[in-house]
């Protein structure tokens, strides 16, 4: 999970805007992800009617001052603003700021947008778009969006991001489409919608100005979020989701057991238990029926450690016969079913076919870790639904 959240955007990100952890009411999206996604810290960066010039170069400025910040431990949510706002740079106290910035102080300097939106004909009101045409305001926003993201993949952050609405897309230059295509993993989308205006507008779910998405539109696209992110991989667990505790990966030796629950382990934040290691702890190795039932029991005792401090308990051991299976007691069994038969013929002659599975592996894939996280939260929503 991330210790760190942050989100950047104009007033469809904004709500009560704070650069410190917080906890408040939820009213806009970040609210009612941040109350799902377990961090520590949750930074806003919303901007209330400022552009994307704004919300890239404050986000890049936080990411390069906040040193406790980094790639490992942050994921990063960006609303995309419309392309027809510019943004000027000022001092804290300029006699223009706009005053919509309630963490300025911590950066230093704030931002005027006054006559930033530029949806009307020229010419335009603002001191920087006097002397500017539409397309070139168009381009500039494109040109920062594109400078963030490519500043965030190029440092190694987790991030996604959504678009305000319909006339975004149709202002943007065909390359940054392009761009933001080649991203469909990071783009957040709405059923068959693109974008955050219109997902609340066919659900009848926008303010009163008929743009801005209502406290209900704001937890819809948090839940569409949560459910792409975790699809993506950038969320394992989330807060009201649970995963089964003790997850048994058993098979023959040299099936793959330990190759499959390393990386899965690694992918849900679980911890990984391989039998071999904790033989080789315990200097046990008698293979007997008695044997073999000891070892079960040790491996059912530290997987239930591990569950009782909170992680998933992940266990790769050949667990042979079904008495010694339900000696373990696992929530989840997925069986390595990739080879007839081992270079053991003592474990080939008493292994049985387990009878009851919830994940069969009968072929190898370099992406099998990922298959089987699917697997586990399909098990486990079903599970929810018919309990």
């Amino acid at each position: 999970m991330f210790n760190n959240f942050i989100t950047a955007g104009c007033s469809f990100t904004a709500g009560n805007s704070v650069i410190e952890e917080v906890t408040r009411s939820p009213s806009v999206w970040p609210d009612f992800l941040v109350s799902r996604i377990d961090a520590k810290v949750f930074y806003n960066i919303g901007i209330t009617g400022g552009g994307n010039c704004a919300m890239c170069d404050s986000l890049i400025y936080l990411l390069e001052t906040k040193k406790h910040i980094n790639p490992t431990n942050t994921l990063i949510g960006i609303n995309i603003t419309g392309l027809d706002r510019i943004d000027t740079m000022c001092a804290v106290g300029h006699p223009n700021d706009t005053n919509r910035f309630p963490w300025k102080h911590d950066f230093g300097f704030s931002w005027i947008n006054e006559g930033g939106f530029t949806s009307q004909i020229p010419p335009f009101n603002g001191d920087l778009q006097k002397h500017i045409g539409l397309e070139q305001i168009h381009l500039l926003n494109a040109l920062a969006v594109t400078k963030c993201l490519t500043y965030l993949e190029s440092h190694k952050f987790s991030y996604f991001f959504m678009v305000m609405d319909d006339q975004v897309i149709q202002d943007s230059p065909p390359w940054f489409l392009d761009f933001l295509n080649c991203r469909k993993k990071k783009w957040i989308t709405f059923d068959n919608h693109n974008t955050m205006n219109s997902f609340a507008k066919e659900n009848c779910l926008l303010e009163e100005d008929g743009f801005h998405p209502t406290d209900a539109g704001h937890k819809l696209i948090a839940d569409a979020a949560i459910e792409q992110l975790v699809d993506n991989n950038l969320l394992t667990t989330v807060k009201g989701e649970t995963m089964p505790a003790k997850i048994l990966i058993c098979g023959l030796p040299g099936s793959g057991k330990t190759t499959l629950a390393k990386p899965f382990a690694d992918l849900i934040g679980g911890v990984h238990i391989n039998a071999d290691e904790v033989r080789t702890k315990y200097d046990d190795w008698d293979f007997s029926p008695r044997g073999r039932i000891r070892q079960a029991q040790r491996m059912q005792h530290l997987a239930d450690g591990v569950v009782m401090a909170g992680k998933v308990a992940v266990c790769d051991f050949v667990c042979p016969t079904e008495a010694v299976r339900g000696e373990f007691n696992p929530d989840f069994t997925v069986w390595m079913d990739t080879i007839k038969e081992s270079k053991y013929e003592d474990t080939n002659k008493i292994f049985e076919k387990p009878s009851s599975v919830d994940y069969h592996v009968s072929k190898w894939f370099d992406d099998t870790h990922e298959a089987l996280m699917l697997a586990v939260k399909r098990y486990q929503k079903w599970k929810e639904t018919n309990v």
